[in-house]
């Protein structure tokens, strides 16, 4: 049986806070002097926050510095995005562990209050796709009521991320039009699809896990060309003829600063985080969560950043211009 086991006792992380050995290379002399708060622009409880949390911890364990999650919520994660590129201060001290495809529908539709250049990507962390949940339909069940009741089968949505491209695509391919229900991130959106407010919702295995294992809800399509790690019995999108391409729909996971920290710390936080991800035992907690750690270091992190940010500004383009046609 899959367990998440992202706590520990308190003692047990007192003592790992206080005998961890502080990273050797190139540690500023004034940094870090405070605890260093990783943002989350989602809801506790969801996928991003878990990311966020587990990293936080073995970022303690590692390094013996104090890290924090704050959860910054609010206009599907608007809030948080607009407060790391635009309101957070450069020192060091502020990090936020995001989500690229969200960020990017972010910016594209309020490219007037922050840009992808407010944000300096630092390293990648993992990347997770959507997976279809539903109360126990299987996907060909649900489209096939979503074409004999046009606007009735309720999905659950978070505005401007990426789960709502991947609506528009499931829509387009099976000839169906769903009803939108809006939350403000994965946690609550998983709540409304357990007590029946929705009927399908795209969800992380790290979100989803444990109501897939009682029953209460289950995982029926993931929203990629390979099958998950975790779930190797759940056929992909397109092998229940939704086409879609890879690697897209999902969660690309890292760490970002707010643009203008100081190359010094910036360096530091990077090695720091490379020994952090490398580490067997932060990489042995993600793995019981279902996600793979795949480092990155800030000059591959940010040739994904611009390549990802081109991918989902042409599907944003793309998918205005099959409306507006």
């Amino acid at each position: 049986m899959r367990k998440i086991k992202t706590r520990i006792a308190i003692g047990l992380a007192a003592m790992a806070f206080a005998t961890a050995p502080a990273l050797a290379q190139d540690k500023p002399a004034d940094f870090p002097r405070r605890p260093i708060e990783l943002v989350v622009v989602y809801p506790a409880g969801g996928g991003m926050d878990v990311t966020a949390r587990i990293l936080a911890k073995n970022a303690e364990r590692v390094l013996g510095h104090q890290f924090r999650v704050v959860n910054k919520t609010g206009g599907g994660g608007r809030v948080g995005h607009m407060f790391i590129g635009k309101q957070a201060k450069p020192d060091g001290y502020t990090l936020g562990v995001l989500s690229m495809g969200a960020q990017f529908t972010h910016i594209l539709e309020d490219s007037s209050q922050f840009a992808t250049t407010d944000f300096d990507p630092l390293v990648h962390i993992a990347y997770e796709p959507y997976i279809y949940m539903t109360r126990g339909e299987s996907l060909e069940e649900l489209l096939e009521r979503a074409k004999a009741e046009p606007g009735k089968v309720r999905i659950g949505v978070v505005s401007g991320s990426t789960s709502d491209l991947i609506m528009g695509v499931v829509q387009e391919e099976a000839g169906v039009e769903f009803a939108q229900v809006p939350f403000q991130g994965g946690a609550p959106r998983l709540l409304g699809l357990v007590n029946g407010t929705i009927d399908v919702a795209p969800m992380f295995f790290t979100e989803g896990e444990q109501y897939d294992e009682t029953g209460e809800a289950k995982f029926v399509a993931v929203a990629d060309t390979a099958r998950h790690q975790s779930l190797p019995d759940v056929p992909t999108m397109p092998e229940l003829g939704i086409d879609m391409p890879g690697g897209v729909f999902g969660a690309v996971r890292y760490v970002a600063l707010p643009a203008g920290v100081p190359e010094d710390r910036r360096a530091y936080l990077a090695a720091a985080f490379k020994q952090v991800l490398e580490d067997p035992t932060t990489q042995a907690e993600f793995k019981e969560v279902g996600v793979t750690v795949s480092y990155m270091g800030p000059d591959d992190t940010k040739a994904m950043y611009d390549e990802a940010f081109s991918t989902i500004e042409k599907l944003t383009s793309d998918s205005a211009s099959t409306v507006n046609n």
